[in-house]
């Protein structure tokens, strides 16, 4: 249910950030967002910060909406979430591919620390120097559901070229990303502005030309450019 934005001690931050007063709806959750995300998308004028603190608030209200509704069929969901992870991180970690995972804080607050184990999430892949890029960044784009979290993506001296670039707008939480020794070019980074939690990339070594380095740290200036 739609409410106001004044202060309320028993409202949730992040559902007066969406702007929501109870019941807790999966649906107004996901309305709310929507309306949100057309103002504060950077593509949109909006600031990339405060863009980034909805898409939390979104996850967060989501989750709590759900866990609300049915607690049962939550948490089948989340084990059955983590199986798939788990999957997906041996595959990973067999192709030489360090993952990090985290265990959401918010939600082992939420919902207790017994949930700490299935509510973790990838957070970080690392195929620095990693001969089979090809293969997995095709697997990482399948699973793109299983990397909502994904934070920080390191292909530093990987094959990966403006086409694999291309294919990263799938995570839109990215907020690290390191292309250093890449083979990719200032027409790939072009990508980079369909990343709206994009904070700071790495492009020392890349393919991109000298005199186009310092066009790089003005066209993408809400970014941090290590050239």
């Amino acid at each position: 249910m739609a409410t106001s934005d004044n202060p309320d001690p028993s409202r949730p931050e992040f559902m007066r950030l969406l702007g929501l007063g109870p019941p807790y709806a999966v649906a107004d959750v996901k309305q709310a967002y929507r309306a949100r995300a057309l103002r504060l998308h950077p593509d949109a004028g909006g600031d990339a910060s405060q863009f980034r603190q909805l898409q939390e608030a979104y996850e967060r209200a989501l989750a709590y909406a759900e866990f609300r509704a049915s607690r049962m069929t939550w948490l089948a969901a989340q084990i059955e979430r983590y199986a798939q992870q788990e999957s997906l991180i041996a595959e990973l970690r067999a192709q030489g591919i360090h993952v990090e995972t985290e265990s959401i804080d918010w939600m082992n607050r939420s919902f207790g620390a017994d949930f700490a184990q299935v509510t973790e999430r990838i957070v970080g892949i690392h195929m620095a120097g990693s001969a089979t890029f090809e293969n997995a960044i095709g697997l990482l784009v399948q699973e793109q559901s299983l990397l909502g979290s994904l934070r920080t993506l390191n292909l530093d001296h990987t094959r990966v070229g403006d086409a694999g670039i291309w294919c990263l707008q799938v995570f839109p939480n990215l907020r690290r990303l390191h292309l250093a020794g890449t083979r990719v070019t200032a027409q790939g980074l072009k990508t980079l502005r369909a990343l709206p939690a994009l904070e700071w990339v790495d492009l020392r070594g890349a393919g991109v030309g000298t005199w186009r380095r310092p066009f790089l740290r003005w066209f993408y200036r809400r970014l941090q450019v290590a050239i």
